[in-house]
């Protein structure tokens, strides 16, 4: 999926991208097996692809740093390395929420930091 993501990119294939995009983050997210969190993640997942392919793709090309991010999320995951995967997840989120933050023009503040656990510090 990571590397269809890789090839969208480079043809210039936004649309089909975003969908990638959205399949990768699904296929994450719904393992789980909370019906109420995915239904809430699908419903944002559905208000920011629109908005990822005619906006912030469009003038902010980030799909290249995210695709290499999806792809160590997946290696770890692959090999049941589950702390690498969620430390992994954490520090996406986080750089995602920086990136739109750059974008918005109003720093890292979008949205709060990532909750952590007790005893946990979410990863740069």
């Amino acid at each position: 999926m990571v590397e269809d993501g890789k090839s969208l990119a480079n043809k210039d294939e936004s649309a089909v991208l975003a969908m990638t995009n959205r399949r990768f983050h699904r296929l994450m997210y719904s393992k789980c097996e909370n019906p109420i969190i995915v239904r809430a993640l699908d419903s944002l997942q559905d208000l920011t692809a629109l908005a990822i392919v005619s906006v912030l793709w469009e003038h902010w090309p980030t799909w290249r740093k995210e695709a290499d991010e999806h792809d160590e999320l997946l290696k770890a995951a692959a090999a049941g390395e589950a702390d690498e995967a969620e430390g992994l997840m954490r520090s996406h989120i986080q750089r995602s929420i920086a990136r739109l933050g750059e974008v918005a023009g109003s720093g890292n503040d979008v949205v709060g930091p990532v909750a952590t656990r007790p005893g946990r510090s979410p990863r740069s």
